[in-house]
């Protein structure tokens, strides 16, 4: 029974360190979610961005080192509406199609601005294929200095990176999907822009445009000073966010 006491010590102190360890392991949401209050951002913001988000965020600013130094900037998201400026026809019905754009500032002397425009269709969408996401800063007011890739998802599954943009011009940004992609749901894409603003006062808006292609006709777009145009029968020029600075 001596000898035994001693066994049983070992075995209990063994499963109480691995029953310990189990119960310390965070999962990734959480170090995310962890990480975003860190650096300031409020907990409803947190709550509306989806793990996708979360996850394109965390990354792209522990690739570039800039982790340890960013603060919340701001969020925007609107379910939109897109219309035919011509007509005045809807294009896009309301509450089947979603835009957001979280936003952090890097840097001391040395501002930068990471800017994460993502699309979302919150309904069925039967096919993607030629479509075209685009978004856009004022150019008089910033400069764009990296363009991140752009990531395509249908249902939480990356489906593709797109590493260089279909169109850039001034601070603006097209990417036309060009894949084979007939499935009906999820689909999501979330982009990167770095931009440092030129001037004191610059404009915390961000324009941002989504245009319907099929399979046999490509879309048309073209990018402006703060201007996306669809030179198509959608005609669409989409839709300014402006972000509230955290106080």
């Amino acid at each position: 029974m001596k000898k035994l006491c001693p066994l049983l010590l070992v075995f209990a102190i063994f499963f109480s360190f691995v029953i310990t360890a189990n119960a310390v392991q965070p999962s990734r949401e959480e170090i995310l979610n962890a990480y975003f209050e860190k650096i300031g951002f409020p907990l409803d913001v947190i709550s509306k961005m989806d793990y996708i988000q979360k996850d394109k965020i965390y990354r792209t600013l522990h690739d570039d080192g800039v982790a340890d130094e960013c603060v919340y900037g701001g969020f925007a998201e609107q379910t939109v509406s897109l219309q035919n400026t011509k007509t005045r026809k809807t294009v896009i019905p309301k509450k089947i199609l979603k835009f957001s754009a979280p936003y952090v500032r890097a840097g001391n002397n040395l501002q930068r601005y990471y800017i994460y425009p993502t699309f979302e269709w919150v309904y069925s969408r039967t096919t993607i294929t030629q479509d075209a996401f685009s978004y856009a800063l004022d150019s008089s007011e910033w400069d764009c200095l990296v363009d991140g890739t752009f990531e395509l998802y249908q249902n939480d599954k990356l489906i593709s990176s797109i590493k260089n943009a279909s169109q850039a011009d001034f601070c603006a940004r097209t990417y036309t999907f060009t894949g084979s992609y007939f499935q009906e749901f999820g689909y999501k894409g979330i982009g990167c822009m770095v931009v440092r603003p030129r001037i004191n006062d610059a404009d915390l808006k961000i324009l941002l445009n989504y245009a319907q292609g099929s399979p046999l006709v490509d879309v048309q777009i073209a990018l402006g000073d703060f201007s996306i145009t669809v030179s198509q029968a959608e005609a669409s020029r989409g839709v300014v966010m402006k972000w509230g600075e955290k106080e």
